[in-house]
């Protein structure tokens, strides 16, 4: 039998995939397959999933899917009895009360799914170690297959680096776990510039980051990743194409604090930047203000480093620009937002 793997469509990421999906009896999706995943898009990431992703998992109907929600589809927090899935979707739903309800056995293979962190009723995340451990206790042993949209922390794998700022996002609490309950594989994402190459566990535990979407515009895709699996001597092995070349390794390092609230503010930047220059494309004039909206705490945070991060006087220039841009109803573009610790 044959699985795909995938995480982190975006909403552009289904292209290309149907003659993956066809030579599989088994499609896993770890979570981020929307793109709307903030307050005011949750009305579009349910349009989506009903008008697009769920016609597109009916239109194979000998292929059985199993759904994990990511940080983008909170729609799964806010709306999610309004999806009516298909009937070979499995959705495995991160608010049910009861483990048994992110379960699921398909082709004698037993899956679990868990959202990038925990959701909490009432509109937020947690995210909190103390959270984290908590939902991570919940994860049953036995199991063949852990969907998991985070990734986790294994030493001396790259996995779960951003591969733009060279740091790891990866969750210790999560390895813990996956030594605990031991399944034979995990499938994750969320970190789009992590390591498409397979991690290998000390228990044999093989771990595969499987993100599909790479930049920030959906302009490059990874290719998907296709698993095998056969049974021996009574239980199920997942092969894969062999990974080669030797994976590079980097220390995680630990930013200052001043390096904390920079990147933070540069993160915000970077999203309302974006949001605008793609609705001046569009010719709607009408971005998203989440981000926008919190522009003069970012001033207020980035005004102090200016002296000591040249990036910090980029990032000042930009919200000028956003500025002039709504100076004149969004019809002017801002310019690139390079990401914190980039040379320039």
């Amino acid at each position: 039998m044959k699985i795909l793997a995938i995480s982190d469509l975006h909403t552009v990421g289904l292209r290309g995939l149907d003659r993956y999906v066809r030579d599989c009896a088994l499609v896993l999706v770890a979570g981020d397959f929307t793109e709307h995943g903030r307050t005011r898009g949750v009305e579009q990431s349910v349009r989506w999933v009903q008008d697009v992703f769920r016609p597109w998992c009916a239109s194979f109907p000998d292929v059985r899917f199993c759904v994990v929600p990511g940080d983008h589809d909170l729609f799964a927090e806010r709306r999610a009895e309004e999806i009516r899935w298909p009937d070979n979707v499995v959705y495995l739903d991160p608010l049910a009360s009861d483990p048994v309800a992110r379960t699921c056995e398909v082709a004698g293979l037993k899956i679990y799914g868990v959202a990038r962190t925990p959701y909490q009723k009432g509109g937020m995340f947690e995210s909190s170690s103390e959270v984290l451990a908590r939902a991570f206790a919940e994860i049953p042993e036995g199991l063949d297959i852990l969907i998991s949209h985070a990734p986790p922390l294994i030493d001396g794998y790259n996995l779960d680096a951003d591969g733009r700022r060279r740091r790891h996002r990866g969750s210790p609490e999560l390895t813990e776990t996956i030594r605990r309950a031991h399944p034979r594989l995990v499938v994750c994402g969320h970190v789009h510039g992590g390591d498409h190459r397979r991690a290998v566990l000390e228990n044999g535990t093989v771990v595969v980051n499987v993100s599909r979407v790479l930049d920030d515009r959906g302009m490059v895709t990874t290719r998907p990743r296709v698993i095998d699996v056969e049974v021996v001597d009574g239980k199920n092995v997942f092969r894969m194409e062999e990974d080669e070349g030797t994976v590079p390794t980097y220390a995680p390092t630990a930013p200052t604090a001043a390096a904390k609230q920079i990147e933070r503010a540069e993160k915000i930047l970077f999203k309302a930047a974006r949001s605008i220059n793609k609705h001046v494309e569009k010719g709607d004039y009408a971005p998203n203000l989440h981000y926008i909206d919190q522009l003069d705490d970012v001033r207020a945070t980035l005004a102090p480093f200016a002296a000591d991060y040249p990036l910090v006087g980029i990032y000042l220039a930009r919200l000028d620009e956003v500025a002039a841009s709504r100076a004149q109803g969004w019809r002017l573009r801002v310019g690139d937002v390079p990401r914190f610790g980039e040379k320039t």
